[in-house]
Parts: structure tokens; sequence; C-alpha cells
């Protein structure tokens, strides 16, 4: 697997080149061997998998913690304007 993962766009596109270095590797690993198995294709692509799920997780977490953010800053925006109202 070389460059390309790193630069690609999305998650499909990264789990395809996954799955195309899990094949390389299997038949690098077994020159004479049959497709490779489910079990092979699963302990391979783990980590790929999980990296996806995490990284989903994280742009969730940032989301809602975004919208958090925005929310807070619209309320002390809005207090700095009852604030400045009562002192003028």
């Amino acid at each position: 697997m070389n460059g390309r993962y790193l630069l690609a766009d999305s998650p499909k596109e990264r789990i395809a080149i996954a799955v195309v270095a899990a094949l390389h590797s299997y038949f690098k690993q077994h020159p004479k061997g049959v497709a490779p198995g489910q079990h092979f294709l699963a302990d391979f692509l783990e980590p790929f998998i999980e990296r996806e799920m995490v990284g989903r997780a994280l742009e969730e977490l940032h989301r809602d913690h975004a919208g958090r953010e925005l929310e807070l800053v619209k309320k002390v925006q809005e207090l700095i304007e009852l604030c400045a109202k009562r002192i003028f």
C-alpha cells in the first residue's frame, strides 16, 4: 500500500485501498493459495475499519461540540449586550 491511502478523501476510498492491500498481502504470503477467507480479511482490515469508526466518532463529537460552542457564544453576546444596556 503506497501513499494513496493517506491521500484518499473518503472512507470508501480508504477501505477499497485497504482491501487491495489485503489481497496483495495474502497472495504474497500464499502464492499458490486460493482467495483469502473472511478471517484473514477481518484480521487484516480490522485497524482500517476501526480507524474509520473512530474518525466518524470524532467528527460527530466535533459537530456536537461546535454546536454547543456556537450556542454559548450567542449566549455570551446576548449577555454582553444586556450588560451594556444596563451600564449605559
